[in-house]
């Protein structure tokens, strides 16, 4: 008896849908590609259940904030200050910062430095 249900194929669900969207932002021959696999890392705020850090390289900054409780979180720093393109967002608009960002329950954001 196997430990584990054979699967003939993986099952798209909402995870799968993100970790390809993550793989997808990494994979691409971009800016924000090049920062997120080659940049210096650096924390920006670090919380029990919250953290955001940033990766940076010479033509490009890319922000990522992770809220891994099941209620908001807003992070404060000097560091979202300015426009950012979030990445994750459908057609990546960009957003205005003044210093505060506020995530949803479970919400991952990527800015890049616009």
């Amino acid at each position: 008896m196997a430990l584990r249900p054979a699967l003939d194929e993986p099952a798209p669900n909402e995870l799968t849908a993100f970790v390809t969207q993550l793989a997808h932002l990494r994979s691409a021959d971009d800016a924000a590609a090049r920062a997120l696999n080659y940049g210096a890392y650096r924390n920006v705020v670090i919380q029990n259940k919250q953290l955001l850090f940033e990766r940076a390289c010479d033509d490009a900054t890319v922000l990522v904030a992770v809220n891994a409780v099941n209620e908001p979180y807003t992070f404060g720093a000097g560091e979202l200050n300015g426009s950012f393109v979030d990445l994750l967002a459908d057609d990546a608009p960009t957003v205005e910062l003044t210093g505060a960002l506020e995530l949803a329950p479970y919400e991952v954001r990527y800015l890049l430095r616009a």
